[in-house]
């Protein structure tokens, strides 16, 4: 009994904040136009959010390169999600309309040149052993 209550007042609180929340958004649901969201975003939030995408791309690229170097499957497992987490960023940038610093999908390739020597740093160091690479991990 005490867990059908619970759900209903999860439901019940869902239900208010999800009314409140579209009411808040000027009756337009959630989604907001992207003017509106481009202008929510101040100067640092941009550059923190284009520095969040080459980043996420610099994991994915890490460890798809040590997958192929060694083949251990717990590099393709964490490559995969930062395959996941580079495309929401992606998508992110989309929806505030800002430009996608990721200019190339090649393995290695940064526009961020602290990025690309990070990159070189990794590959290198994840080269010597496979348990130097999985100390990353």
């Amino acid at each position: 009994m005490k867990s059908i209550k619970r759900v209903t007042t999860t439901l019940l609180t869902v239900a208010v904040l999800g009314t409140a929340l579209a009411a808040t958004a000027g009756g337009r649901g959630m989604g907001r136009q992207v003017a509106d969201v481009e202008a929510s975003l101040d100067a640092s939030e941009i550059a923190d959010l284009e520095y969040m995408r080459e980043e996420e791309k610099l994991a994915r690229d890490v460890y798809r390169t040590l997958y192929d170097l060694w083949g251990l499957p717990v590099f393709d497992n964490i490559a995969g999600s930062e395959q996941v987490h580079t495309t929401q960023v992606e998508d992110m940038i989309a929806r505030y309309g800002l430009i996608d610093p990721v200019v190339d999908e090649t393995t290695g390739v940064f526009v961020d040149q602290h990025l690309a020597e990070l990159y070189q740093v990794l590959i290198t160091e994840g080269g010597v052993s496979s348990l130097k690479a999985v100390s990353y991990t």
